[in-house]
């Protein structure tokens, strides 16, 4: 939206709706009452909302920003979300740094912001040239009365302290530890709600913090990043780093975002969309101390402190599994936890889950670059929603009509299976009249041409091992296809895009160099074997050996990521996993067959029932493949399981509670291998379905 002349713009009642922004309303938003703000920006006498969050104005001061500076600006979406995050940090009164590239709209946005709420805009510019005397002030020689007198005169920063306004500290890790050690006990004095501050430079001067005195910092990447170089910029100590909410942009705008801003300058009307989601509204403001007596919060402060010490876990030490492209260190310290509950005190207004996604959105997903990364903190959040106690339903038996009713879902899922595949599962069709269906299943092929078929599977079985291992393979003899397996099945799963491999049961070692290893087996799969002091691993030291016999696996390549929309190719499963969902027996989601669910569900005696039953098998025999199995097959058959950005569960417990998952191509394809809580859902997670046979 572009910032005009005319004023009058600002105090409109109803949603900002010039030609040049368009608003995506929903129907019904619970969290919208009468009275909240329903516009990208407002300008009230008192205050100024920015995407709902309500910032009082300042008292003005010498070094307000002129607004005419701002009027010509046009601001994109990321333009108002990041005004939202800046207004966050000031009603929170957390200090808030930003890291991102140059010109993407940091110091504009403090500035701007200074204009619209009437208050000082301090900048200090730090650099290895700053001085203590431009930061905090110092003495000089004054003539007064005729006299020569030393008289002590303001840096910005104590200029703000004393005064009010925003202090920007631009190019924050371009200081050295002499600045540094003047800053942070100010920012220290803040967070501990000092009303005093104590200057040394000048007699230990007790300078009263005026209350609206606020710290916001930006800076670039430290070292090297995508391929740009920021030279002098220094990597926080986690002392430092730990006082500031951290946000990480972007380096450079995006192409989108480049041209609406440059389009839009140039009078061009712009479409902005910006949904309910998006717009975040103060609470009242309840005492922290009261916080534990609203049902839900306690469950959130615990499952919030799992979550902190999962991402501190993965995202720390030389071998971290996030925040692998960032250079500055990320921290996890107690004022973390105390930012996370001052903003659920303030936002809260009787959701209580929704409080606290927002409250995690902006400390801690907003410290990571990469999308995957942020979606895996998302779901972790999403996993640890609290659910109320259920009160005790009423109702003590089956409506009359709940018969016919599942009845009805049960033709209309072999109506819609029969649709995709022309093939219907047993275990679905029972004792249907539809004897079309019925032949459709006991089709087979005939005993000759499944004995060539079985012949031939297994000559190219011992050709792709000998492909694959080189020399190793001599000792290698590929057995028979099992017995047990019938002709039915053997159709079956052809037309499903299942297909047999032989596993030879031998262990891939970290320096094997196999002919068919284009894409070697994760490092961490053998960093995660090593016995620690007590004798104990966190992955079974067996993992990097291959499972010894004939598997049938799914040979689908993953979906690539598309928002949690995207869908397997042609899913025999996803009416059932439909049916599944309906029945409870796996979380719902947006994408009813969808294969997003966690280890945990896809181990449910009754889940994995009702898959072997979908698949022609024993539940026995059903799993998911081991990390060292994804890797073997998809080198050896299918490189394509390693190019998407998706990832899946795999069959290999993790210490704690957890599973190993991988396959995504960010990270390294059929190289990767990761972990998770086995109970968590991410909507980049699917699973593969693997069978053994006995040996």
């Amino acid at each position: 939206m572009k910032y005009m002349k005319n004023e009058s713009q600002f105090n409109m009642t109803t949603l900002v709706e010039a030609e040049d922004v368009q608003v995506n309303k929903k129907t019904e938003n619970p969290e919208r009452k009468e009275g909240l703000s329903k516009k990208y920006f407002e300008e009230r006498e008192d205050v100024c909302v920015y995407l709902g969050v309500e910032v009082p104005k300042g008292e003005g001061g010498d070094l307000v920003p002129n607004k005419s500076a701002f009027e010509n600006y046009y601001l994109t979406k990321e333009d108002y979300i990041l005004r939202r995050e800046i207004a966050t940090s000031l009603v929170l009164n957390k200090p808030l740094l930003l890291e991102g590239g140059t010109g993407i709209g940091k110091t504009s946005a403090v500035a701007n912001m200074c204009a619209d709420l009437n208050t000082n805009y301090c900048k200090v510019a730090f650099g290895r040239n700053t001085t203590v005397e431009d930061v905090i002030g110092n003495k000089d020689v004054d003539i007064v009365d005729g006299k020569e007198v030393f008289l002590w005169h303001d840096g910005k920063l104590l200029k703000a302290i004393r005064e009010g306004g925003i202090a920007f500290l631009d190019e924050y890790n371009f200081q050295g530890s002499k600045i540094a050690g003047h800053v942070n006990p100010i920012i220290d004095a803040i967070l501990n709600g000092y009303k005093t501050v104590s200057i040394p430079e000048n007699n230990h001067e007790q300078v009263t913090v005026h209350p609206n005195f606020r710290l916001v910092a930006a800076q670039n990447p430290p070292g090297t990043e995508e391929g740009q170089e920021f030279p002098g910029r220094e990597v926080l100590g986690s002392e430092t780093f730990g006082r500031w909410a951290y946000h990480k942009m972007p380096l450079k705008m995006s192409k989108e975002m480049r041209l609406n801003r440059r389009k839009g300058t140039m009078g061009k009307k712009i479409g902005i969309n910006i949904t309910d989601s998006e717009f975040r509204f103060l609470g009242n403001d309840i005492p922290t101390s009261e916080l534990i007596d609203i049902p839900g919060m306690e469950h959130w402060a615990e499952k919030s402190v799992e979550i902190i010490e999962m991402l501190e876990e993965k995202s720390s030490g030389a071998g971290k599994d996030m925040a692998k492209d960032q250079r500055q260190k990320l921290s996890f310290n107690p004022r973390l936890e105390q930012g996370i509950d001052r903003y659920v005190a303030k936002f809260y207004r009787g959701d209580v889950n929704q409080v606290w996604s927002d409250a995690l959105e902006y400390f801690l997903v907003n410290m990571y670059k990469s999308d995957i990364d942020k979606e895996k903190v998302r779901e972790a959040i999403r996993q640890s929603y609290y659910i109320p106690p259920k009160t005790e339903s009423k109702r003590k038996g089956l409506d009359e009509n709940d018969e016919e009713d599942e009845e009805k879902e049960k033709q209309d899922l072999i109506d819609r299976i029969k649709k995709a595949k022309g093939e219907i599962p047993s275990w679905i069709v029972g004792d249907t009249e539809d004897s079309s269906v019925k032949a459709e299943i006991e089709t087979a092929p005939s005993t000759p041409e499944f004995a060539k078929a079985k012949l031939e599977l297994q000559k190219s079985e011992t050709e792709a091992i000998k492909k694959y291992f080189g020399k190793t393979a001599e000792a290698i003899e590929v057995p028979p296809i099992p017995a047990e397996i019938t002709a039915e099945q053997f159709e079956f799963w052809k037309n499903n895009k299942f297909k047999l491999h032989y596993s030879p049961g031998i262990e891939i070692k970290k320096d094997n160099e196999f002919p068919g290893m284009k894409e070697r087996l994760s490092d961490n799969i053998y960093e995660w074997m090593k016995k620690d002091d007590k004798g104990k691993s966190k992955i079974n030291i067996d993992s990097a050996i291959l499972p010894k016999g004939w598997i049938l696996i799914d040979e689908r390549p993953k979906p690539q990521y598309d928002n949690g929309n995207q869908m397997y190719e042609d899913d025999i499963l996803a009416p059932v996993l439909e049916d599944l969902r309906k029945k409870g027996l796996i979380a719902g989601y947006k994408e009813k067959g969808s294969r997003n669910v966690s280890n945990d569900e896809f181990n449910k005696p009754e889940v994995k029932e009702t898959f072997a039953k979908a698949l022609k098998i024993k539940p026995e025999q059903l799993e998911l493949p081991k990390a060292v199995l994804f890797n073997y097959i998809g080198n050896k058959s299918h490189p394509e399981w390693g190019n998407t950005n998706t990832w899946e569960w795999f069959q290999d417990e993790y210490t704690s509670g957890s599973r190993l998952n991988g396959g995504d191509s960010g990270n390294g394809g059929l190289s990767y291998a990761d972990y998770a809580s086995s109970g968590f859902r991410f909507d980049s997670l699917g699973f593969r379905p693997s069978v053994r046979f006995s040996v």
